[in-house]
């Protein structure tokens, strides 16, 4: 969320009769504060204090601030709050104000700083251990039903929705925000128009005078249990602080809505009446009992939610259906419900503004698990990081199921200890199966942490077994594992639970990170049990790939799947493919000695001596590509990720690294996200083997794929297209390329044409409507279409998305306009070379398709980075510049190296080492003839390399170049030399350039290495 700047106010609005026993001493010493400027703002750590500021010294649990006073007035403070000034340096140039409590005063500052937008809300206050987060979302839910602008601060996050109905949302840091957090969102939210406040008030924001002058319109009360019993003394003080929201921060005629459940919550709720009405504050309680206001007389619950049925004070009822799994949730309905009526909704009213109401993300959330061939548990997330909150999820969790009820759960560091072995023992009488895992261990060993909790396992009488237990253990047996890493331990749960079992994966709920030995990292419980459900094991790779196991042992989940036996690492599945000139059999002995956990072969006679899982097909590559279109049809029903399908003569490789740094810039790695959403195709991983490699890591995580799709014939784009299920097509271009077994450039382009004639019917194509074979291939296809260009004739032929104004700025790269339908936008690319601008247009058509706005594709498309090999700067020991293209190349690719070159170098001398290109056929010499042609308009100098040395250098002669300055190398190493002998002659100096370009299978990058220090 853009963070609104803050707004500059006088000194005397905050005033100084604002603060609770507020006294200025020694006056004569400071400047008098009727002579202050303005206050930018207030600040309460002395390391972010700029001139002008306030500074409030507040004495924290770890850090006190009077210690920091001469640094906040060094820093520019010219006003200092504080409770002395004993730490006080005697040259010190600022007006101090001394007040008995300076986190008090820091509240009614923060208050007074922000014109007091709390008088601007009706506000609701929601405490209790448990309940919270629900109870607000299910009010939000009913108040936004009914039209009222509603802003919500919670555990989840801090949100509300602006004038023009645009979501605005930031993380929550803390449940309870501090004070000058608090009132500037409070302010945030007056000035969008919010009219109700919906706030979660912790025990700790309460005990610390967080809320400041903060009072409320209504105080809701959940419940009490044991929690944060690290902080507060007991459970009585834990509940003296909950109290003073009700004590303290209730209007005098606000309204105290308490729940009054008939387990140990009771108690506390009965004195919190009692509190509220030795304050005269009208109370209404909600429950089952007979004497309450809203009265629970009937409820049912099962896996799809609940239906409950209360009746008010006067005998009139009401009923709700809710998406809600629990009994506990009852209560919150209740609760809600009570609220709806105190704010003056009729019953009826209230429960329709309730009913199909989904409460919060976490609190006993379904996680969706994609069917296949092995049936799935049903999965759930829930918060319960409390032994009460973990009791009733079990219970309600218990209710649903009469299959096997697992759990997966453990405690936080640097909190309370004593409920550790409680939350063990909770786990271990309620749920079948137990996994005691790690939390949030913060700062602190997680062994210990779960080998208090395993204490409590064995108090309630639970057997402690291995991990190996839970995929050998006899049906109906019960018991408890250990297992390190939360990854690990969802993931044993998932793959040891079946149809009809109920996994619980408690703690974190809607938390998407882990804080672990002092570090914070992104972990989401929904994410990794839908990532375990796409482990592979003996049955699933036999069922995507159509083959059969033997060596029927206990199920074994693979890591990864290996092709190359020197690579593997242990725990992998091994494929065993066959090439030209090798055959994956030979190695079966060896991937097993390496770890192989399993084995995917074409034939089980030369198998070795082994007990690990075998599975046997027919073809090992068609198998390979058949694992791939699995997993990604799996993760297309789980999360959906947009998959780019790009293939082209040249430039594909390009067009897939500026496509992928646009999806980055959509898609980037956050705290709060998974990091890596973008997958791409690595190196040149293109062919049948290679894009299934690059495919088969997509995970739920995933929120787009993009793949390159070489061939060497026809047929394999159409496989490759069969296997990736490509939402998005494009063809680059059709040029010269793969002669040798095409024959025609008609025939490239049908071969390319596989790509737009094998992808589904939804498939959007990106047509190049410069490209003559490439838009005859679309003309006429009943296919959703984005054309790019960036010459006039493709522009008329209908471009959505096209560049111009194409500005060279040298080494930097250079500058053109992107047109995206109506809109426009400049866009600078990091990479030299007008035929860039092309590739560009490409990746925007691409990124349009995926809906992603104009402005990000530019910001994308300035990221990009030129791969390894293409088009990338180096310099000689001599000062030659080398323009490295030596990746690949085909006459097109040629040609565009050449323009860049000349409008990289201007006026400087230009020199190149052209090499070979491969694959074409009987049209090899003329298209090397034709590349000399080239080079003749565009250098100074040439060397050339390789069987087609000659035909390039009869090019350029016949173009006009100098027979002397045309040099046929006998090896590639001889490069060296005939540069020095240029610059040795002065032909060449430093400042000039040099452009190295052949196919990849020529090496000439062993000759980059050679002439560069380092790339």
């Amino acid at each position: 969320m853009t963070e609104k700047p803050e707004k500059t106010r006088d000194c005397a609005a905050v005033n100084p009769a604002d603060l609770l026993a507020l006294r200025a001493r020694r006056p004569a010493d400071y400047p008098f504060i009727s002579e202050l400027s303005p206050i930018r703002a207030i600040c309460a750590d002395s390391r972010r204090v700029q001139p002008g500021d306030l500074f409030v010294a507040v004495r924290g649990q770890r850090v006190d601030g009077h210690q920091f006073i001469d640094d906040a007035i060094a820093a520019g403070a010219q006003l200092v709050v504080a409770e002395d000034d004993t730490a006080v340096s005697e040259t010190a140039a600022a007006a101090m104000i001394i007040v008995e409590n300076s986190r008090d005063a820091l509240g009614l500052l923060a208050a007074a700083f922000h014109n007091h937008p709390q008088r601007e809300l009706t506000t609701i206050g929601i405490t209790g251990t448990n309940g919270k987060t629900t109870c607000s979302y299910l009010l939000e839910h009913a108040l936004m039903k009914k039209g009222v602008r509603v802003g919500v601060i919670g555990t989840v996050e801090y949100r509300y929705r602006g004038r023009d109905g645009t979501r605005v949302s930031r993380p929550a840091v803390r449940t309870t925000p501090e004070p000058l957090v608090l009132y500037g969102l409070l302010r945030e939210m007056a000035d969008a128009g919010v009219t109700h406040l919906i706030m979660e008030v912790s025990s700790h924001a309460l005990a610390q005078q967080r809320i400041g002058p903060l009072r409320f319109d209504y105080g809701l009360f959940t419940n009490l249990s044991q929690d944060h019993l690290d902080y507060h003394s007991d459970l009585d003080d834990y509940f003296q602080a909950k109290a003073l929201l009700f004590d303290t921060h209730l209007k005098d005629d606000g309204c105290a809505v308490i729940c009054r459940p008939h387990d140990d919550s009771h108690r506390w709720s009965k004195q919190l009446v009692a509190l509220c009405e030795q304050r005269h504050i009208d109370v209404v309680t909600c429950g089952p009992g007979p004497s309450e206001n809203l009265r629970l007389i009937s409820s049912s619950t099962d896996s799809h939610g609940l239906t409950l049925t209360v009746v008010d004070s006067e005998k009139s009822r009401g009923s709700v259906r809710a998406p809600l799994i629990g009994n506990f949730n009852l209560a919150n309905v209740q609760l809600v419900l009570t609220t709806l009526t105190a704010m003056g909704y009729s019953l009826d009213e209230a429960c329709s503004l309730l009913e199909g109401a989904a409460g919060a993300p976490g609190r006993m959330e379904p996680v969706s698990l994609p069917g296949s061939g092995d049936a799935r548990p049903t999965v759930l997330v829930d918060y319960a990081h409390t032994p009460d909150a973990l009791s009733k999820a079990l219970i309600a969790a218990r209710d649903l199921t009469n299959g096997t009820l697992f759990v997966v759960c453990g405690c936080g560091g640097d909190r309370d200890r004593a409920k550790r072995s409680i939350m063990g023992a909770a786990a271990a009488r309620l749920a079948d199966v137990v996994i005691i895992t790690d939390d949030n261990p913060r700062t602190e060993e997680p062994s210990l942490i779960r080998r208090q909790m395993l204490g409590g396992v064995s108090e309630a009488g639970v057997s402690i077994y291995s991990p190996d237990w839970l995929t050998t253990r006899a049906e109906g047996e019960t018991g408890c594992v250990e297992i390190a890493g939360r990854a690990a331990a969802i993931a044993a749960a998932v793959h040891g639970a079946k149809e009809g079992d109920i996994v619980l994966i408690a703690g974190k709920g809607h938390e998407r990170y882990q804080q672990l030995r002092g570090e914070t990292i992104f972990f989401d419980d929904a994410l990794w049990a839908r990532q375990s459900v796409l482990s592979w094991n003996q049955t699933t790779v036999a069922e995507a790939a159509g083959g059969r196991v033997i060596n029927k042992v206990r199920p074994v989940f693979f890591k990864a799947i290996c092709t190359d036996s020197r690579r593997l690492s242990p725990g992998d599945l091994f494929v065993a493919l066959r090439g030209e000139s090798f055959d994956g059999h030979e190695f079966l002995a060896q991937a097993v000695l390496n770890g192989a956990a399993g084995l995917l072969v074409e034939e089980s006679s030369r198998l070795p001596a082994t007990e690990i899982p075998v599975i046997v097909v027919g073809d090992t590559l068609h198998a390979l590509g058949d694992l791939a279109n699995y997993r990604r049809r799996l993760v297309a029903r789980m999360s959906g990720p947009v998959v780019v399908g790009i293939t082209g003569s040249c430039g594909k490789t390009t067009v897939k690294e500026m496509t992928a740094a646009i999806f980055a810039r959509r898609w980037p790695d956050q705290p709060d996200r998974p990091p890596g959403r973008v997958l791409k195709t690595s190196g040149n991983f293109n062919n049948l083997v290679g894009l299934p490699l690059s495919l088969l890591p997509i995970g739920a995580h995933h929120r787009a794929a993009v793949l390159e799709m070489g061939m060497n014939e026809a047929g394999e784009i159409a496989r490759l297209t069969r296997i990736a299920e490509p939402d998005i097509c494009c063809i680059v271009n059709v040029r010269p390329a793969h002669l040798e077994k095409l024959g025609s450039v008609a025939a490239v382009a049908r071969a390319k044409a596989e790509l737009f004639t094998n992808s589904g019917s939804d498939a959007i194509h990106i047509v190049n409507c410069d490209d003559d074979q490439v838009f005859g291939l679309a003309e006429g296809r009943v296919r959703q279409q984005i054309g790019f260009a960036v010459t006039k004739k493709g522009i008329e032929r209908g471009a959505l998305v096209y560049g111009t104004h194409w500005q060279p700025l040298g080494e930097s790269g250079g500058r053109f306009v992107l047109t995206c339908g109506d809109e426009s936008t400049e866009v600078e690319l990091k990479v030299s070379g007008r035929h860039n601008m092309a590739n560009g247009c490409a990746a925007a058509a691409i990124a349009r398709a995926a809906g992603i706005d104009p402005v990000t594709i530019a910001a994308g498309l300035s990221d990009f980075r030129s791969p390894a090999n293409r088009l990338r700067i180096c310099r000689t020991s001599s000062g030659i510049n080398v323009l490295n293209d030596s990746y690949n190349a085909n006459p097109a690719s040629m040609e565009a190296g050449l323009l860049t070159l000349a409008e990289i170098a201007g006026k400087r001398a230009r020199s190149g080492l052209l090499g070979d290109m491969l694959e074409l056929g009987d049209h090899a010499a003329a298209l090397h003839e034709q590349v000399g042609r080239h080079a003749a308009n565009h250098l100074d100098y040439l060397a050339c390399v390789g069987e087609f040395a000659g035909a390039i250098r009869m090019g350029a002669i016949g173009a006009g170049m100098e027979a002397g300055r045309i040099t046929v190398l006998g090896k590639k190493q001889d490069a060296e030399a005939w540069l020095a002998r240029l610059v040795d002659e002065g032909s060449l100096s430093a400042g000039d350039w040099l452009l190295i370009k052949a196919s990849r299978g020529i090496g000439l990058e062993t000759v980059v290495d050679q002439l560069c220090e380092r790339e």
